[in-house]
């Protein structure tokens, strides 16, 4: 039997404490669906709780959430020259029924996808027209680096990349989530030679690397970080050793 939605008062506000308790008592205590609940449009929960603090237990809604299109804010990689690859890490519960597909542009204007060796303008941006045209992350990944080259071009879009993408879930065991982003590119820039002690001295706290340098020119520092995944991990900095630094410059 379908759950029955039915007006109780025009007014909450203006019922004295006994008539929302009766409101409560003769309201039965069948369960509606996610589908009837979203006939409601938006919509708040009111309990009635006959503890002594005045507390009520939790109230949990569990649903299966709309497809949706997540855009970036800006663009990222204007020291990138070329492009090699690209790969995306992912977890998908239920691969045939679940996915997150993947758009790009070096505008935040035109959003791209490839198909058939060709980059194709989407007409319409928007969750369904990216879940049905945009790239899988294994397509993403099988992309060569000469498509990639008829694509992005550093020297003409210096503005960098951005990549827009979609969460489609049919049940409510189905889960989708998005956790890494590598990239194998050409930078722009030059290396230059720096001495250790004489150029430049290091040190680090629990939380930051402090670089000092003791000279005049153009350096260039790298740095590495590993994140933990699945939406749950903290991050940890692996800080470089003395010989690790060196051997940047060396």
């Amino acid at each position: 039997m379908a759950y029955t939605f039915t007006q109780l008062a025009n007014d909450w506000s203006t019922l004295t404490d006994a008539e929302k308790e009766a409101l409560f008592e003769n309201t039965n205590g069948n369960k509606a669906t996610l589908a009837e609940l979203q006939t409601l449009g938006k919509f708040k929960v009111l309990a009635m709780s006959d503890s002594a603090s005045g507390s009520a237990s939790d109230v949990k809604v569990h649903g299966v959430h709309n497809d949706f299109l997540v855009l970036p804010k800006e663009l990222f990689g204007t020291s990138f020259n070329k492009i090699k690859s690209v790969n995306i890490t992912e977890n998908i519960s239920d691969t045939t029924n679940a996915s997150i597909k993947y758009v790009l542009t070096k505008d935040l204007i035109n959003y791209f996808t490839f198909t058939n060796s060709t980059w194709t303008p989407l007409i319409t941006l928007d969750a369904d027209t990216v879940i049905s045209e945009g790239l899988s992350a294994e397509e993403l990944a099988l992309i060569s680096s000469a498509d990639w080259a008829n694509f992005y071009d550093g020297d003409v879009d210096e503005d960098g990349l951005g990549i827009a993408f979609a969460f489609h879930e049919t049940a409510m065991n189905q889960s989708t989530e998005l956790d890494n982003l590598s990239m194998t590119v050409d930078m722009n820039g030059t290396w230059s030679k720096a001495e250790h002690t004489e150029d430049y001295t290091y040190g680090y706290s629990n939380t930051q690397l402090h670089v000092h340098l003791l000279k005049n020119g153009s350096y260039k520092i790298n740095y590495g970080t590993s994140t933990g995944g699945g939406g749950g991990g903290g991050t940890t900095i692996d800080y470089a050793t003395d010989s690790d630094i060196d051997n940047l410059f060396n």
